[in-house]
């Protein structure tokens, strides 16, 4: 990859951390809440992958957007409560590990609402946690975040940028979805998306990532 890259900020849950079962335990809980009938499990994971879970939320309901909104927010919250759905990606912790020893900074964002204290429990616990410089959650932006970017990382990976005072065409953004790989590209990052969350290659490739690997084991052929 071209140009001097001096941070390296990932997304958690799908390019950390496996995020498959988790995610659709918080959606059941979450539908249930907003007595939603239930989606079962494929039908789901297909609607997640081609970025069209929205369209199955809420259909023909007035005020179907804030709805959506609320939802995702509470969904965000509720994630919290399903760790032991969660493990590192194979290999995940050497590559972080790989490199914080080669000088990179090394930042996570997360869309869960949650404290940066019960992030870092959780890596601590999968024993990720040391190579990590930065930590920032939808918690702490979550005011400024709107319905259009509930689930995007703009204002966390913003939140970064302006801490540590970093370029971000010197900045690698490693995600999973549509919405990330937008956020990143219009801060001017550089984006590797990785296959191992809940985007598929062809919903991903539509916003043109500057490259697309299988999981984080890849990045270091790149950086």
């Amino acid at each position: 990859m071209s140009g001097k890259i001096k941070a390296v900020i990932f997304d958690l849950d799908g390019v950390l951390l496996e995020c498959v079962e988790r995610c659709y335990r918080a959606f059941e809980d979450t539908l249930s809440f907003f007595g939603q009938s239930k989606i079962g499990k494929k039908e789901w994971l297909k609607a997640t992958k081609s970025d069209g879970i929205n369209d199955l939320l809420f259909k023909k309901e007035k005020g179907c957007k804030e709805k959506i909104f609320l939802f995702w927010k509470r969904f965000l919250a509720n994630y919290r409560n399903y760790t032991q759905y969660s493990e590192p990606i194979s290999g995940a912790s050497a590559i972080l590990r790989s490199l914080k020893e080669k000088g990179y900074l090394i930042g996570i964002v997360t869309s869960r609402v949650s404290s940066v204290k019960e992030v870092e429990e959780e890596l601590k616990h999968f024993g990720i946690l040391e190579a990590i410089d930065t930590i920032v959650t939808k918690k702490e932006v979550l005011e400024k975040s709107s319905m259009a970017d509930i689930l995007a990382r703009e204002g966390e990976i913003k939140f970064i940028l302006e801490k540590f005072n970093l370029n971000p065409k010197e900045c690698l953004f490693v995600c999973d979805t549509r919405k990330d790989i937008k956020a990143a590209k219009k801060l001017g990052m550089k984006v590797i998306a990785v296959l191992s969350g809940l985007s598929a290659r062809e919903a991903l490739e539509i916003e043109n990532p500057d490259l697309i690997v299988k999981d984080v084991n890849e990045l270091i052929k790149f950086i």
